[in-house]
């Protein structure tokens, strides 16, 4: 029978899709248990879950009910532990709970379908690595989402930019919500992820299996509005191309940004012809660390700028994570106010710089 850590699991899920960017627009949320299934429905998108085991006292009729309520009353069992829920006069009890009814006002909504057709099988751990680089800036829609295309999956927040050249999708391409996507990579047992997208209804489905057991079902609108041209962001050649040394740049980058001030960047500088990585503060700030720069990469193919360039130090640290899973990775760098990019054999990132007052 299930259990209420995949109820919870289902539930919680549900909640997290309740959001709305504008406080003003009421956010619409269904939500349905019956034995076998809990459904959510929020403002256009469906989240469904099939659960590897029936809940113990229900039928295939739906019941509706809250996530809150529910949630509250998951916490009266131990994880593991086998859930029984009742209906009666058309209220869910459990745990010696009964759960409200909520307010269906002029009936339940219409559920929509789910995307079946033509699905495409991913890596759930190389989208999530892409989806982090997703904007949270709602007044900017698009650059909150994961676009997918022929030349993989992208996504950038205006400062980094990161692709992966591996998650290709045929075809027309679709950009779908980033919250979303990383949701479901993260509830994800490490099985395939697939994806689906009806092109003409503009609508799309991410499907999932998670560590709990249950089959996820997120589907609903793609994001409206043409992705940027990232392609064009990628000069046709760089000045300067270093082997980037990984494993010393990671642990010179926590190191750096334990010490550096947020408000300053963290810098690289030519040092005998190859990049290091320091900190050093501006003079108006008494007493501040100062982190010996230390060399990341080999040699550089040409000669390396003369100017230190500047870097937000968490971001540089995000690329470097995000690059390290390829093989021969490399630094390339035009000058201090052009972005860098770090490349791999499948991926590649784009990183804005801060200009330096020096």
């Amino acid at each position: 029978m299930a259990t209420a850590k995949q109820i919870t699991e289902a539930a919680r899920t549900i909640k997290a899709q309740i959001h709305s960017p504008n406080k003003n627009i009421p956010t619409l949320c269904a939500m349905t248990l019956d034995r076998w299934t809990v459904t959510g429905w929020i403002s256009g998108t469906l989240v469904e879950f099939y659960l590897p085991d029936p809940i113990d006292g229900l039928t295939d009729e739906p019941v509706p009910t809250d996530p809150d309520g529910l949630l509250k009353a998951m916490k009266e069992y131990k994880p593991g532990e086998t859930v029984d829920i009742q209906v009666r006069d058309g209220q869910l009890v459990t745990a010696g709970v009964t759960l409200p009814a909520p307010n269906t006002g002029d009936g339940w909504p219409e559920m929509p379908a789910h995307v079946v057709a033509g699905p495409t099988m991913y890596d759930p751990a190389r989208i999530l690595a892409v989806a982090q680089f997703a904007s949270t800036d709602d007044l900017r829609p698009i650059l909150t989402g994961v676009r997918f295309d022929e030349t993989g999956a992208v996504a950038t927040d205006s400062y980094r930019l990161a692709v992966d050249e591996r998650v290709k999708m045929t075809g027309e391409g679709v950009t779908l919500p980033g919250s979303v996507v990383a949701a479901v990579c993260k509830m994800s047992s490490g099985g395939d992820l697939a994806i689906s997208h009806d092109a003409e209804a503009e609508r799309y489905s991410v499907c999932t299996t998670t560590k709990a057991g249950s089959s996820v079902t997120i589907s609903g609108r793609a994001i409206a509005g043409k992705f940027p041209a990232y392609e064009q962001l990628f000069p046709e050649g760089y000045e300067t191309t270093a082997p980037l040394m990984v494993e010393q740049a990671q642990k010179q980058a926590a190191k750096v940004n334990r010490w550096a001030d947020r408000n300053r960047p963290v810098t690289l500088t030519a040092i005998d012809n190859r990049y290091a990585l320091g900190y050093t503060p501006s003079h108006m700030l008494v007493g501040g660390a100062q982190v010996e720069p230390v060399a990341i990469t080999g040699a550089s193919g040409g000669e390396a700028p003369g100017e230190p360039i500047g870097f937000n130090g968490e971001f540089f640290a995000a690329v470097l994570d995000y690059i390290a899973g390829d093989s021969a990775p490399t630094l390339n760098a035009i000058s201090p106010l052009r972005p860098i990019m770090l490349q791999g054999d499948e991926r590649r990132a784009l990183l804005m710089p801060i200009r330096l007052n020096v």
